[in-house]
């Protein structure tokens, strides 16, 4: 199978930032994209999309919190579900990345 970016976005600045990246730059126009987020909805009209797995997600973070916190191993998710399509070619790029040129 073909190539495949895949992102993780979370949170309201992130995924404000993924749109627009995928909104505005021509590199990720007509690519397999695969996002993966807390609100998968926002880039279903970019690509396949999946809900960040609460397993990842680090709770109770600091002694008088209950909120729920970034974690990197939820690159790790990020990547199995691109693997999980099939894409054996699969580039993983931060949601706060802006990529210039791209060859394939």
């Amino acid at each position: 199978m073909s190539y495949c970016f895949t992102f993780l976005s979370c949170g309201e600045r992130h995924n404000q930032s993924l749109l627009s990246k995928l909104e505005r730059n021509p590199i990720l126009k007509n690519k397999n994209i695969i996002v993966t987020s807390n609100e998968p909805d926002k880039f279903k009209d970019y690509g396949k999309t999946f809900e960040i797995s609460e397993e990842f997600m680090l709770s109770g973070v600091g002694p008088r919190t209950k909120r729920h916190w970034f974690n990197f191993n939820l690159k790790r998710e990020a990547i199995e579900n691109a693997a999980d399509l099939g894409y054996n070619k699969i580039f993983y790029v931060d949601s706060d990345v802006e990529m210039s040129e791209w060859r394939e």
